[in-house]
């Protein structure tokens, strides 16, 4: 697997949990 498109997936998917948890606020 490619270390590139791995960080991309990790950062994608931190985001979407960032706005999940800081959406009610």
């Amino acid at each position: 697997m490619n270390v590139s498109y791995c960080r991309f997936f990790l950062r994608a998917s931190l985001t979407t949990w960032l706005e999940l948890v800081l959406k009610p606020y």
